[in-house]
């Protein structure tokens, strides 16, 4: 109508009664009502992220009410069951911007209440604040003594693959000995499984050689049997899928690829198709260990309205500047 908010809901104040604070939070609701959906969809929960969603909402009341109002108006047509992921992701930004408001316990404090000795939370809290600020540390108890004896002796310790849930979220969850090509060769093995993927986040203890990933399923994927699981391990131990023959099997990756800086020290490729995007992200996440020698992070696969959006979150090496990675990806992606 073009009717500015404030005069728009003033009549709603004089006839029906509502309070300041009430037509307050409804214009802040009226401009704001995507806020979650879109950050929820835009990559990571950076730090930089929250930061911002809380110079929006300025208060916890008014976060709160964005976090009821959205899951209020998305709860049949955009629900959790459809995209688990986004919601998963929903969820973690709320709860990174409340502990702004509201800060509670470091995650980390509780190692020691679990009974971990100082010299194992040294290990465990090498993951850094990208893992402890986040979700995943809840899952931290599913894991931590595998990753102690990743840590002390590796070349006995098998990885380990388990199924964790969180709402409708079906995650897989890996404990390994990190090493280069770690997340083509998981994406890997699971393209073979027919596993499909909608993100996956990637933490390094990059002083102790751990890697902890966690990896989510596409709602539509039937269950994981435990040999599906016993696969993926296996074929961390054997480095599958990432040797240089296994390019010559990847599926064309057509379609618009954007190399940028997405934050200090982090790139995202991202490609934008309208072909069916099974494997794309093994494609991707093999092109960029082998062509780019890139460190990942996160990914995610995301269709919306027909069109398929794939991100690959990683690094670059020293020596390797954005204007010749872009050069790479265009002569061999």
């Amino acid at each position: 109508s073009g009717i500015p908010l404030d005069r728009y809901y003033e009549r709603y104040r004089i006839l029906c009664d509502f309070t300041p604070e009430t037509l307050r939070i409804v214009e802040f609701l009226q401009l704001h009502r995507r806020e979650f959906k879109q950050r929820s969809e835009s990559g990571l929960n950076t730090e930089e992220k929250v930061r911002e969603l809380v110079a929006l909402c300025r208060e916890e009341n008014l976060l709160r009410a964005l976090l009821v109002f959205t899951g209020a108006d998305r709860a049949a047509w955009e629900s959790e069951r459809q995209d688990p992921a986004r919601w998963f992701n929903t969820r973690e930004l709320y709860d990174k911007a409340m502990n702004h408001f509201r800060p509670g316990l470091d995650s980390r404090a509780a190692l020691g209440a679990a009974g971990y000795s100082p010299r194992e939370q040294a290990i465990i809290e090498d993951f850094g604040d990208a893992f402890f600020s986040g979700t995943y540390c809840l899952f931290i108890s599913r894991f931590g003594s595998h990753l102690l004896r990743l840590a002390d002796q590796p070349d006995s310790t098998p990885p380990r693959v388990v199924v964790l849930r969180d709402g409708a979220s079906v995650i897989l969850g890996v404990a390994a000995r990190d090493y280069p090509g770690l997340a083509a060769c998981i994406t890997g093995a699971l393209c073979h499984l027919g596993i499909d993927l909608q993100q996956a986040h990637l933490f390094s203890a990059m002083h102790h050689g751990l890697a902890l990933d966690f990896f989510h399923v596409a709602p539509e994927t039937p269950s994981l049997p435990p040999q599906s699981l016993r696969a993926v391990e296996q074929a961390i131990v054997q480095r599958r899928h990432i040797a240089d023959a296994d390019e010559a099997g990847l599926p064309a990756v057509p379609g618009d690829k954007t190399l940028s800086v997405w934050k200090d020290g982090v790139y995202r490729l991202e490609v934008q198709t309208t072909t069916d995007a099974r494997g794309f992200l093994y494609a991707l996440t093999y092109k960029v260990f082998r062509h780019l020698r890139g460190n990942i992070y996160g990914l995610g696969a995301r269709t919306i309205r027909g069109r398929a959006f794939i991100s690959v979150y990683h690094s670059l090496p020293e020596g390797l500047n954005l204007d010749a990675a872009r050069a790479i990806v265009r002569e061999r992606f």
